[in-house]
Parts: structure tokens; sequence; C-alpha cells
């Protein structure tokens, strides 16, 4: 639910001593409110830190012709006078030269009638204004007064949410969604023993971005929606983080849900989209083919209910139908579905963030010969998580010029980072949380030790999540596709591998009946009903 009117109300009154804020909040407001008009917004009114300087205008934008779009703030009440200097200057620029004007004061609209049923000499004023601002050329509808009750109404629409919490402090109820930013799928920051990159990795633009992400974005804003598939650790993920960011960079709030870590019902999912949506929002819903029933009547609601939102899916590549000839839900929007593949230019992206994370060197650039780059994608395809493992182990030789990379480096790196740095009990652990992690469910409190655990969360390696509203405690892997390489590291042979996943699916489950039919449900849809079927009776 949104933030009532009067606690919008109660904050932006509290901004009469921080008169930069408000103008900064004026700021976003114009740029979302305007986007047309305001685009490439200038502001100057304030520094950096808040502080009001002198200048005219506050808030400016240069349109394609070249005219100019203004906005002026005032968080006065004498409003009037401030109005009367604004159009001064305007006229001074002469006629033509404004695009439009657009003035926020933080004080109740004159009304055209006074208590009396008299002419209102304020409103009088205002429309004598507007007409010396159509006298420059300005458009009528480009002449905009925005008062106290119309900038709170407008501030309580969804795309203002982020600019409510970040300006105001005020926070939308938006479960099960998660704000894209405060999502638990960074990496560590500053953690070298983990490969997913950390959220200053993002901001700060050193994340490669694939060849398809522009595609994706153009086709949110022109068609709506998108399906991202791809095998697992191709980059999904950060794919959707990338764009989600974009989002909320421009003041559009991205709200993210991952199939595989809720415990919302779809009821309540619906709910929040109805109650989030508008043109400014972009919803993702992540491991979208764990849940394809759900993840269809996500898209079926946001069809009727979008109000213009955009809808990113996204999920591994899986058959057409499975063995009973039974069809997927989302199988009708397949043909539309886009496919993320790894591209040799993708490992030179993730190679020059692994370089310069190690190195701790930013200005690292000696990017692999092209034919290099095909031979590692001959060896890894479109493994990432595999790929930055061996290139973690090689790191010193490959940024000396030395590119050999076998596809036993992965598993040797990890061996020799994660398992030999622990005890026994703590590497049963971490082992067993890769084992859930194929099947992509998290590790229940109650089946882990978590003192043995502790240097794998401090380290990165290691989440800790709470779902539902008890706050149920579960721990993960920071990629599931890390499960697959420890498990290799651990040096099992397939029979020893295949008799060690299931005795730790049994542990789980016996610990937690409900983690218990997680695993049996996900084996079943796997093909493997035989051994999902030992674990229901151990349950029952």
């Amino acid at each position: 639910m949104p933030p009532t009117e009067t606690a919008i109300e109660a904050r932006i009154e509290a901004l009469k001593s921080s008169p930069g804020k408000f103008q900064r909040l004026v700021e976003r407001y114009a740029y979302i409110a305007y986007p047309h008009r305001f685009k490439n917004i200038v502001p100057q009114g304030r520094n950096p830190n808040d502080v009001t300087v002198k200048g005219w205008p506050d808030i400016y934008s240069i349109s394609s012709d070249g005219r100019i779009d203004v906005a002026e703030a005032t968080h006065s009440p004498a409003w009037s006078g401030h109005l009367i200097e604004d159009l001064e200057k305007a006229e001074a620029l002469g006629k033509g030269r404004l695009a439009g004007f657009l003035f926020v004061a933080w004080d109740n609209e004159p009304s055209p009638l006074t208590d009396h049923k008299k002419i209102n000499p304020r409103y009088e004023k205002l429309m004598v204004y507007r007409d010396r601002l159509l006298a420059l050329g300005i458009a009528s509808d480009s002449i905009n007064f925005v008062f106290k009750k119309q900038l709170v109404h407008a501030l309580t629409q969804p795309r203002f949410a982020s600019v409510l919490k970040n300006i105001l402090g005020l926070s939308w109820h938006i479960t099960p969604f998660k704000e894209i930013s405060q999502s638990q799928i960074f990496g560590l920051t500053g953690g070298l023993n983990t490969f997913v990159p950390a959220k200053e990795e993002y901001l700060k633009g050193l994340v490669h971005r694939t060849a398809i992400l522009d595609e994706i974005e153009h086709r949110l804003e022109h068609r709506g929606w998108a399906w991202i598939r791809g095998r697992g650790a191709a980059g999904k993920t950060v794919l959707a983080i990338q764009i989600g960011l974009d989002y909320e960079s421009a003041s559009r709030p991205a709200y993210y849900l991952d199939l595989a870590k809720t415990e919302a019902s779809v009821s309540e999912t619906l709910d929040a989209i109805t109650i989030l949506a508008d043109d400014k929002v972009l919803f993702i819903v992540d491991n979208a083919h764990l849940n394809e029933d759900f993840a269809r009547d996500v898209f079926d609601h946001w069809q009727i209910a979008s109000m213009g939102s955009h809808l990113l899916l996204l999920g591994r590549d899986v058959s057409m139908s499975d063995s009973r000839g039974i069809a997927y839900p989302l199988d009708d929007l397949r043909e539309e579905a886009q496919t993320l593949e790894v591209r040799p230019d993708d490992l030179a992206g993730v190679f020059l963030r692994l370089a310069r994370k190690f190195l701790s060197t930013p200005d690292y650039n000696s990017e692999p010969p092209y034919e290099v780059l095909q031979r590692w994608h001959s060896l890894f395809g479109g493994d990432l998580i595999a790929f930055s493992a061996a290139v973690a182990q090689r790191i010193k030789g490959l940024t000396q010029g030395d590119w050999q990379i076998q596809a036993q480096d992965a598993a040797r790196y990890v061996k020799e980072n994660y398992l030999e740095k622990a005890d026994e009990a703590a590497q049963l652990n971490l082992l067993r949380m890769a084992a859930l992690a194929q099947l992509e469910i998290d590790m229940p409190e109650g089946a882990i030790e978590l003192g043995k655990i502790r240097q794998f969360l401090r380290g990165g390696l290691v989440h800790r999540l709470e779902r539902g509203r008890d706050r149920h405690v579960y721990y993960h892997l920071v990629h599931p596709g890390l499960g697959d390489l420890i498990l290799a590291a651990a040096g099992y042979s397939s029979a020893e591998l295949k008799q060690f996943n299931l005795e730790q699916f049994h542990y789980v489950a016996s610990r937690d009946p409900f983690c218990g039919l997680a695993i049996a449900a996900r084996l079943e849809s796997a093909s493997r009903a035989h051994e999902a079927m030992p674990i229901l009776k151990g349950i029952v």
C-alpha cells in the first residue's frame, strides 16, 4: 500500500528548513510527471549537498529544437512574488525561447471564488500570469501551476515510490516483491572468492553488458514485456539487475521476485501488481521455470492490470512438454521468448571485470585475443560460473599474457579456496547446500550447523535470508551454479555423488518436512519421481 497523503504532506512540510531538498523533490517530480519535457534535466538551484544557490531557473531542460523547459520551486507561501520574478526573467529571454513553464508552490491552490462567492483576486493574478506566459509563445498545455494538494496526490502514484523513499523516507508496502537494489542477488563488496558482481560494480559500470540487453530494453518499452530464457549460469539475473538498475537510475521503480525463494501466494503477488502497477514500473519475476503456473498467473494478471507497467520474466530453457506430453503453462509465449546465449565477447567482459577485481587495478584493459576467447567458449560454453572460477585459478598467468585455461581449473579453485580451508563439518554443510542448489532450493535453518558456515557467510559465498510472515531463516549459495562446482571439487565418483545427494535430500526432509515436500516436487518435475517417492514416504 502507498503512504497516506497525510504522511506525504507532513514530510514535505518538514522540508521548510531544507529548501534545497524540496528542489530535489521537484526535480524528480518534473522528470517523472513530464518525461517528454524534462528528459535531460539540469538542476542549478542547488548544489549536490542540497544547499540552494542563486541562479535562474532552478531546473531546466533543453528540447530538441533548442528551446528551454523551465521548472521553478518554492516552499514559501509567498509564492506570488517568486512567480513574478520568474516571469520577468522569462520575458527578458524573449518570445519563443521557452518551450514550457512548470511552477511548484507549497501552498494551497487559489480557488476561483472566495468564501463569499466573489472573484478571488489571487486566482485572477494567477490567470494574468498564465496569459503572460502564453504571450511568450508557450503552448497552454505546457504551462503548469502545481500546488500542495496536486503535488501530494501525484506523489501517491506508484511511479513515485522511489522518490518517496529516497527523499522523504516513506516506503510502499511491496511484499512479496523487493526493490531490485535491495534484493539479495549481489555479491559481497571486496569479496575475492565469489564471482557474483557486487552492487558497486554495477553502479560503476564495471559489469559487462551483453549484446542482447539493448534489444530487451527496447522490447520492454515497445511491447511491455519480455521473457528471457537460457541455461543456468548464463547471466540471466545479471542482465535483469542491469535493466532494473537502469530503471532505478531514472527514478523508475523496479521490483524483483524470485520464485525460487518466495513463499508468497499467487493471490498476494497479483494484489501487489494491482497496487504497484504504473507506466514507470518494472516487475521482474526470476526463475519462472520453477513454477510456470505461478508465472502464467502473473503474466495473465499483468496483461489486465498493467497500467502501462513492464514485465520481465526470467527462466532456464526447458523442453516444450514433459514426458507425458503435457504442455507447460507458458508454451504459447515461447515463440516470443528471447534466448540468452553466452558469446566469446561475453567471456572477455567477465574476464576483464575479474582481472580488475582480483588485481585491484581498475584500469586493466588487456583483452584476450579472439582466438583465445573462442577456445574458452568451446571449453565452458555458457557456464559463466565455471568460467569465472577457472579464471580465478589462473588469474596471475592470465594477466601476464598466458592465456591457458583448463576446465579442471574451476573445480581446482573451488577445492583450494572453499573446501580445503574448511573443517570436515563445515565441508559437509557446504556440500549439503550444494546438493540443494542443484534443485534451486534453499537450506532451512534447522538442517544446518550455523557455526560451521560462518566463514562462508563472511566471505560472501553463502547468503542468509528470511521468508514468510514468520521470518523463517534459510541459507543458500550466492549463485546456484556454484553447487555443481562444489560437488565436482569434492571428487565424488558418479555413483558416490548420486548417493550423497539422496542422503542429503533425506536428511533435510527429516529436519524440515516442508522443505522435504519442495525437494520431492522438484525431483518429480525433473522426471525423477523414483527419487521423490522415498522422500515423501519418509515425511509421512
